[in-house]
């Protein structure tokens, strides 16, 4: 049976809006990004993963002129979350350095310092495939889907929460719920 997992994004480490207009990831349409998770996480392959980017402080949001640009256009604000794209894991949590491009992409979007900090085979990561970049049309939180998800509420859109917690299962009712949302489903 096919699991659904919600991937946090923290954008005050990791500028991810950054690596969703890249247009690598357009050009490379079978990149098997991945994902640290806990040794606890038990994704498995052709499970689905939701990319959540999280909420931060808009004073800390990056000034580059593609992201202003981006901003912009979508009349954003930076603090905004929500899911940002979906993938389908490829690969199961294994331990594995992280080597070679995919450390240059790494060190691309990394703020500051944190990554050059941490031992390249930290903890397990899954590999997925992205199979949707809604950059240009994310799920954005608000008071609807707060009352229809209760559960990502309390792990990951109230303030304080899903701090440090790099994966989350859903329940198979809420990522088939989430799934039809945003395939545009009733």
């Amino acid at each position: 049976m096919r699991n659904y997992w919600i991937l946090q994004a923290n954008p005050e480490k990791y500028f991810i809006v950054h690596w969703f207009l890249d247009e690598f990831l357009k050009k490379n349409p079978d990149y098997e990004d991945w994902w640290e998770v806990s040794k606890n996480d038990d994704p498995e392959v052709e499970d689905i993963v939701y990319i959540w980017k999280a909420r931060y402080d808009p004073k800390k949001a990056d000034s580059s002129q593609e992201y202003l640009d981006w901003k912009s256009r979508r009349n954003w604000k930076a603090g905004n979350r929500g899911i940002y794209a979906v993938g389908e894991i490829t690969h199961g949590a294994q331990v594995e350095a992280i080597t070679g491009e995919r450390t240059e992409r790494i060190r691309k979007y990394h703020v500051g310092d944190t990554w050059r900090s941490r031992p390249a085979t930290l903890g397990p990561k899954i590999k997925f495939k992205y199979t949707h970049n809604l950059i240009d049309d994310p799920l954005v939180w608000d008071e609807s889907l707060r009352r229809l998800f209760p559960l990502i509420w309390e792990e990951f859109a109230k303030p304080g929460a899903g701090q440090g917690k790099p994966a989350f299962k859903l329940t198979l009712e809420e990522g088939k719920a989430l799934s039809q949302l945003l395939a545009g489903s009733p």
